[in-house]
């Protein structure tokens, strides 16, 4: 099981120091405050890049009001635990370009909601409750690269161009690992046609 600590030194092993941390919440190096600065950013927005039906959850919306104003039908909160909207649920387990259930994001009277013509609506999200002990090996370290790339000015320096390459190419590799092993173990099986636009037009 992975947790913070353990993607610290992830993310120190991809800047190429052989420092090793044993606590990421009680030691007071400076790699560890810089990493402990970037964090939080590095976390959520990797889970977000990601984007795993693994860290997702689902449950029912709170209604505000109904009509809001004359383009949407219903006005609800906006869920206080949500780090990432992925979709208003419709009928289908996963969406197409006709089943996706139109939605926006807003303040209104100073509180963050969501509009939308969907009655009962329910959201499919990434809660901000997700922990490191949450994530798969391969998530784990996909995040502790956008962190070691988020911290690599003020730990590593002015001669960090050939390590940024370096994390860039290992980047890209990582997210695609990650995303391929959540969908292994999610199974919900699509036919071509109903991912194919062209198909779909061939067969109506």
């Amino acid at each position: 099981m992975y947790n913070k600590t353990k993607i610290f030194n992830l993310a120190l092993q991809a800047l190429y120091l052989q420092k090793k941390i044993a606590d990421a919440d009680t030691d007071t190096s400076r790699e560890t405050i810089t990493l402990e600065t970037n964090w939080e950013s590095a976390f959520f927005i990797g889970l977000q890049e990601m984007d795993l039906d693994s860290t997702s959850t689902t449950k029912a919306l709170e209604l505000i009001s109904e009509k809001p104003n004359t383009f949407w039908d219903y006005c609800y909160k906006y869920p206080t635990d949500c780090a990432f909207m992925r979709r208003i649920v419709s009928e289908l387990v996963t969406d197409d370009t006709e089943t996706v259930i139109d939605r926006k994001v807003q303040i209104l009277d100073g509180e963050k909601v969501i509009l939308t013509n969907q009655p009962q609506a329910y959201i499919e999200y990434i809660p901000n409750t997700i922990t490191a002990e949450n994530l798969t090996p391969e998530a784990a370290v996909f995040i502790s690269l956008k962190l070691a790339r988020m911290s690599i000015p003020l730990i590593v320096g002015k001669n960090s161009r050939e390590i940024v390459q370096l994390i860039e190419q290992r980047y890209e590799q990582a997210l695609v690992t990650a995303q391929e092993k959540d969908r292994l173990e999610t199974s919900i099986y699509q036919p071509e046609w109903t991912r194919s636009e062209f198909a779909k037009e061939r067969l109506s």
